[in-house]
């Protein structure tokens, strides 16, 4: 079992979502699954889900039958998730390449069973506009 379970739902989410499972990809911690549940998209974001997946054997799909919205999404994988911890990650999002491991130390460190961080908002064209 992996220590971590990634949760990403997507919803016609094609135009990101390649570079937001490459994030979690090149994450320099490596034990970890990712659902990524698409929630009944009318776009191309299936077969990207497919293909994805059949590149690494981390990527756990889930294909919704019934639209159920982000939280609803990220509960259904809740339910398939088998790592102790969950982080939660949009499809329209990417993390730096140490996150994960950064916040696995804090929490260890700190005891903490929960953790938050802040984030920067970007531009469509990658310009930062500011963090949250």
């Amino acid at each position: 079992m992996p220590l971590v379970s990634v949760i990403m739902p997507a919803y016609n989410a094609m135009e990101f979502l390649e570079s937001s499972v490459r994030s979690v990809l090149q994450q320099t911690f490596r034990d970890y699954e990712l659902i990524l549940v698409d929630d009944v998209s009318m776009d191309d974001t299936r077969d990207m889900i497919r293909k994805l997946a059949s590149e690494d054997s981390r990527i756990r799909p889930l294909f919704l039958e019934e639209n159920k919205g982000s939280a609803g999404a990220r509960n259904m994988a809740l339910q398939r998730a088998s790592g102790r911890i969950i982080m939660f990650l949009d499809s329209d999002d990417i993390w730096l390449p140490e996150k994960m491991a950064s916040q696995l130390a804090f929490m260890e460190e700190k005891q903490a069973p929960v953790v938050f961080s802040a984030y920067r908002r970007m531009t469509e064209g990658g310009e930062l506009r500011g963090v949250v």
